[in-house]
């Protein structure tokens, strides 16, 4: 069975696939630097938790929130890590594709973990604001907390709000560019056959 077709297929047509695979090692670049960030400032609290570690009292490292906050962290940091690593490998990986058929080949075969990696990236900035807003919880009154957790609903909200209408406005130029192909690709065909080299 075929492999799901990634969503930078219409890309593909509308560019040369040497360009999608530059865009496409760029984005990898990018996520694996964040994450790289992301572990520098998680693998302090995860060799010596600021809440809840060894070192704490017996009352606070039977805090529950305490202990979430290292779980938290904790994956947080094993998740960038892993992140990192398929990046990196992937960014290797695509770079002995010589030809442009095999780019094409590439993303549509490797759609699916193109996709588990920003599912993880997006899942790991989720668990960083989580832990945070534990250590607020944890380390504040009541009132300072809820004020602190309410006004980070807010700006997440509108950070969500902003990125689904990029992502909307993106998809359908990326179905815009799926249809003109298809369109041309039905009148090469009607007029003999003749398919031409788009890219």
């Amino acid at each position: 069975m075929r492999p799901p077709l990634s969503d930078k297929e219409p890309l593909c047509k509308a560019v040369s696939p040497g360009e999608v695979k530059e865009r496409v090692k760029a984005q990898w670049s990018t996520l694996a630097l964040v994450s790289a960030l992301l572990v520098t400032l998680t693998i302090p609290h995860m060799i010596s938790p600021a809440l809840g570690g060894r070192g704490a009292d017996k009352e606070e490292q039977g805090n529950g929130v305490g202990q979430a906050h290292i779980v938290l962290i904790s994956i947080l940091g094993i998740l960038s890590i892993c992140i990192v690593f398929v990046c990196s490998y992937m960014m290797a990986e695509i770079d002995l594709c010589s030809a442009d058929e095999q780019v094409v080949e590439f993303m549509e075969m490797f759609a699916v973990p193109q996709q588990i990696i920003w599912t993880f990236f997006h899942f790991s900035v989720y668990t960083l604001l989580a832990s945070i807003l534990l250590a607020v919880f944890y380390q504040n009154i009541a009132v300072v907390a809820w004020v602190v957790i309410g006004c980070a609903m807010c700006f997440l909200a509108v950070s969500l709000g902003i990125n689904y209408m990029v992502d909307s406005w993106m998809k359908f130029r990326l179905a815009a560019l799926q249809r003109d192909s298809t369109a041309q690709e039905g009148t090469l065909c009607s007029a003999g056959g003749v398919k031409i080299d788009l890219g």
